[in-house]
């Protein structure tokens, strides 16, 4: 929960449980730096919307993750 907070803090659906759960099975999964998440929200807050599930949210998230990067990274 903190994790979410720290990260999508600025966001109005920062609590949402959809959001909640789509970052706990990110952290499960062991392949995200949420360092460079971190940044890339700080340097790309737009790419970042409200969605209805949370396998959207982790859609939502790898875009951002991949934000100029030149080869797709999957996060899940």
């Amino acid at each position: 929960m903190d994790l979410v907070f720290l990260l999508f803090s600025r966001y109005v659906f920062c609590s949402d449980r959809n959001l909640i759960y789509a970052v706990r099975k990110i952290k499960i999964s062991n392949k995200c730096d949420f360092n460079i998440l971190a940044n890339k929200i700080d340097s790309h807050p737009m790419v970042m919307d409200k969605k209805s599930s949370w396998k959207d949210y982790i859609y939502n998230i790898e875009k951002v993750y991949n934000v100029n990067a030149v080869k797709r990274k999957t996060i899940f």
